[in-house]
């Protein structure tokens, strides 16, 4: 994974002669040991601070001689450095929120997926706290805020079908929203609204939605 630098304004990403190098994968090492996450041990997705100064990410890693578990890491540009967030949590997919002081994730654990938040503080492994755990067989995937208090995501049930979900920090309540899209995903806020994936008319489309879904 590498950060592009432009050298002035107005040059395009493309030209770019600067990078730095975050992390780097040798794809033809292959563990003895289960990998805790995707097969080819890449990064799942990386999410920007508000502040544009830092950007988390997950990364599947060693804990000890034998066990490989997917953490977060934290990159900071000034500093062009990465430091881990967790150790052996099994997190994944982190989204920061809008003041970013918190990181909702998912967590892994046998045979389930959870939704989970981290309250950052200077702590270097801050404590993590699970809101949200599914049935056995239903899988949590592409959690995002909303703002500070609502968190979307994609679940996943025992059928096959998956919708999206709008869980509320302060009440602890969990409910599907956009039921009339089908193996909806992906969803993620912009200055225009919600955006996510679809197959409604068959086939995979993006679609918006106003942000108070």
């Amino acid at each position: 994974m590498k950060i592009l630098t432009k050298e002035k304004d107005g040059q395009s990403f493309l030209d770019s002669r600067m990078t730095d190098t975050i992390e780097r994968f040798n794809e033809s090492f292959i563990p003895a040991t289960q990998k805790d996450g995707p097969p080819t041990g890449s990064i799942q997705r990386i999410s920007w601070f508000p502040d544009s100064k830092r950007l988390i990410y997950d990364k599947i890693d060693y804990t000890n001689r034998i066990q490989r578990y997917s953490d977060l890491f934290v990159y900071e540009l000034g500093e062009r450095k990465a430091k881990a967030l967790t150790k052996g949590l099994r997190g994944r997919e982190p989204a920061v929120s809008p003041s970013g002081n918190q990181v909702v994730f998912v967590k892994l654990d046998g045979n389930r997926t959870h939704l989970g938040v981290i309250r950052l503080t200077d702590e270097k492994n801050p404590p993590s706290e699970l809101l949200f755990s599914p049935p056995m067989q239903q899988r949590v995937s592409y959690p995002t805020f909303l703002d500070e208090d609502t968190i979307v995501f994609s679940l996943r049930t025992e059928d096959g079908r998956e919708n999206l979900h709008r869980y509320s920090i302060s009440s602890k309540t969990s409910e599907a929203v956009l039921t009339d899209y089908p193996n909806a995903r992906f969803a993620r806020k912009t200055a225009e609204g919600v955006i996510f994936a679809s197959a409604k008319n068959g086939v995979p489309n993006l679609y918006l939605s106003d942000v108070r879904i």
